[in-house]
């Protein structure tokens, strides 16, 4: 009996416990979450770390200035108009070194043309065909100038006398005509060949110097096309504040600008994942703080989560071995008065 009183009396001065199932609901979602404070500071340090070297990697990249996110903002030419600017620059830079090649092959050739010609008339000056008719002209403007001034008393021709060296009178001039006339019809009947081989060299020559002008001509309109399709590309590029390379350097810089892109969208991912870290625990936090002061605890200002969440553990520790000692002695009591029945039974 002795011992049921005591028993009893312990269990008195135990108290009750009290409900700590918003506690332990607490608890529960603080483990399923795992530790927050580390894993926030873990993201964080990650954030800080990607962005460091994004920075980094958008001085590195060169042709433009700005922040990661202007920079994941910026309206990139797509590949197809990349393309179409580098095949069409192409295009025309390849036709250019072809001009260029043929240029020099033709004046090659005009150079060898010229040297023909000066070899072969260096002795001798050899007149052409169209040679031989502009003196006959002349010879004939002369005689008609003569006719004029002997039968119609005119004055002598000053475009025919133009032609002479001046203070030299109509009589000496058509002379000189004359004598002109006839040496160039005699110098193609005595040197036949080589006026001709000089000829055909006048005409090379000639169709050369055509061929030149035709690609002189050509390659300035090809540099004025190249000049405005460049134009139009830095254009592009001007309007998005980056200083443009030719287009295949730039597709590869655009990918690396993409390459960025993908990493910014990375560190908004973080921080929308570290934010929700942080909701976490502020609310974990305040429903803890909530419970605890629901059982009666005094709850510092300041604590730290870490510092609440132990002795939130405490707390529904305490409780929990309070059950448990309250449930022991119950069950005491309840052994200690069976036997006192059973021995009551006995002695009735």
């Amino acid at each position: 009996l002795r011992n049921l009183e005591l028993t009893r009396a312990e269990l008195d001065e135990l108290g009750e416990p009290k409900d700590t199932y918003e506690l332990e609901g607490c608890l529960e979602r603080a483990s399923e979450l795992g530790k927050l404070e580390q894993r926030i500071s873990e993201a964080q340090a990650d954030i800080i770390k990607i962005t460091e070297q994004a920075k980094v990697d958008i001085e590195a990249l060169g042709q433009w200035t700005g922040s990661i996110e202007a920079l994941e903002r910026l309206p990139l030419p797509s590949e197809e108009t990349m393309r179409r600017f580098e095949d069409g620059l192409t295009e025309l830079d390849q036709r250019l070194i072809e001009i260029g090649k043929e240029t020099a092959k033709y004046e090659e050739q005009l150079a060898e043309k010229q040297k023909a010609l000066a070899d072969l008339t260096r002795i001798r000056e050899l007149p052409g065909i169209e040679d031989l008719w502009t003196h006959r002209n002349l010879r004939n403007k002369g005689w008609q100038s003569v006719r004029g001034v002997w039968l119609d008393e005119k004055e002598p021709d000053p475009e025919f006398l133009g032609a002479f060296p001046d203070e030299i009178d109509l009589a000496d001039a058509y002379e000189e005509s004359v004598l002109k006339a006839d040496d160039t019809a005699d110098v193609l009947r005595e040197d036949a060949e080589a006026v001709a081989k000089a000829e055909g060299l006048r005409g090379e020559i000639e169709a050369l110097k055509g061929l030149l002008e035709k690609h002189v001509a050509e390659r300035q309109t090809l540099e004025e096309k190249r000049g405005a399709l460049w134009d139009q590309w830095l254009e592009i590029w001007e309007k998005l504040g980056v200083i443009a390379l030719p287009p295949r350097e730039m597709a590869s810089w655009a990918n690396k600008v993409e390459d960025l892109k993908r990493r910014a969208q990375d560190i908004r991912d973080r921080e929308v994942s570290m934010s929700s870290l942080k909701n976490d625990l502020d609310s974990l936090k305040a429903d803890m703080k909530d419970a605890l002061i629901r059982l009666g605890e005094t709850v510092p200002k300041g604590l730290s989560y870490a510092s609440m969440l132990d002795i939130a553990k405490r707390i529904a520790k305490g409780h929990e071995h309070l059950r448990n000692k309250r449930q022991e002695l119950q069950n005491r009591i309840t052994g200690f008065q069976q036997d006192i029945d059973s021995n009551k039974q006995r002695q009735s």
